[in-house]
């Protein structure tokens, strides 16, 4: 299903959306986490459009409550997350997938902020949390677009930054302290990548 999906709408929507890529060359080979800020629920459609690789999705466990949602987003590669605390099968599921060469996606922000300044969003764990557990490196992506919030027929920019090393983050020996707090220095790397760019009129 999703591979169907991918090459009948991925070219298109990428038009209708704009997309324009910075970065490019920063995207890693093989399994790694992708962290980026989150405007809308078409920037699961941005990022697609500019890895041309499946991403899996970390998501919150409420949508998966319904068969029919569930079905859904687990064919489009998302997955669920407790976010109330240190979910293990989710930690597990993505060690396993980013071992297999997959990329997982996680929003640190944990939800949309539409039109909001992404520095006054506030950021959870975690993303801290899986680069903690899995000693992958992290790709840093922005996704610029006016008000920051992605919409059909406008311009969005997708920035890549150079991937952050695990080792980096100043881990010692893991709890939600060290997660949130290397949480917020991916998104400030995040943030900050918009910030050079300038702003979107």
């Amino acid at each position: 299903m999703f591979r169907v999906l991918y090459l009948l709408f991925r070219t298109p929507l990428c038009l209708l959306l704009g997309v324009r890529v910075r970065g490019r060359e920063n995207v890693p080979k093989g399994g790694f986490l992708l962290a980026a800020n989150h405007t809308s629920m078409l920037d699961v459609v941005v990022l697609y459009g500019f890895l041309w690789r499946r991403i899996r999705f970390m998501a919150k466990k409420e949508i998966f409550k319904t068969k029919i949602g569930a079905w859904f987003f687990r064919k489009m590669g998302a997955f669920p997350v407790d976010r109330g605390g240190c979910d293990a099968a989710a930690v597990r599921k993505t060690m396993h997938l980013i071992e297999s060469g997959e990329v997982v996606c996680i929003f640190p922000e944990g939800t949309r902020h539409s039109g909001e300044d992404p520095r006054d969003s506030a950021v959870h764990a975690g993303i801290g949390m899986m680069t903690y557990h899995t000693r992958t490196d992290v790709l840093p992506v922005f996704i610029k677009a006016k008000n920051n919030h992605v919409r059909f027929f406008r311009r969005t920019e997708v920035i890549i930054g150079k991937p952050i090393p695990a080792s980096s983050l100043g881990f010692e020996k893991g709890g939600m302290a060290e997660y949130k707090r290397a949480s917020e220095q991916i998104f400030d790397t995040i943030c900050s990548l918009g910030e050079e760019s300038g702003a979107e009129k």
